[in-house]
């Protein structure tokens, strides 16, 4: 396999903050602003010792693309939420989902989470559409729950299972190996 997830290590911190600062991943964030360097470098740190890593690097054929971060860990629910992004404005056609199956993988099989959840604001059509073609389900609308440049938002809740990861895991990996079939 060639790719997969990793922990985020020290030196991807200025990656991760050029990639956060572009205006197709900012602009899709719960907090928009241009991110500082020293809040950044505090944010990153900081995960850097939580444990478990909440920041993982997505590789694909040796080449860093994209970020997954866990976040709102319940141990007690077994649940937590999760963000993601292609970084690399280079990054071939399927990254995005090589990244997602590798996250999934890690995420209910060594994390051992049972739910997993993600938030999307509205007119992140892109992000539902993925969460979606990776087998989330949708749950209720949180309408205008979120102000953002002095315009609401609606939250876009989506969730998996753990049994929902067991049943849609094969035809992932069919979906991930025609990816790679693609860019041999």
């Amino acid at each position: 396999m060639n790719y997969g997830i990793r922990p985020a290590r020290h030196e991807d911190a200025r990656m991760v903050f050029d990639w956060r600062n572009q205006d197709r991943v900012r602009l899709m964030m719960f907090s928009p602003d241009l991110i500082a360097w020293e809040d950044h470098l505090r944010w990153f740190e900081r995960s850097l010792h939580t444990h478990p890593a909440p920041i993982w690097i997505f590789e694909w054929q040796g080449r860093a693309m994209g970020v997954v971060q866990l976040s709102h860990w319940d141990p007690g629910q077994g649940s937590c939420h999760w963000g993601y992004y292609i970084g690399d404005p280079d990054a071939p056609k399927g990254a995005g989902t090589l990244m997602g199956i590798s996250a999934l993988t890690h995420i209910f099989e060594k994390q051992g989470i049972r739910k997993l959840l993600a938030e999307v604001l509205d007119d992140n059509e892109r992000s539902r559409n993925y969460l979606l073609n990776l087998g989330f389900s949708e749950l209720p609308v949180r309408f205008q729950a979120i102000e953002l440049g002095g315009k609401l938002h609606d939250i876009h809740t989506f969730q998996m299972l753990a049994g929902d990861w067991t049943s849609l895991k094969p035809s992932l990996e069919d979906k991930a190996q025609a990816i790679i079939n693609k860019t041999l």
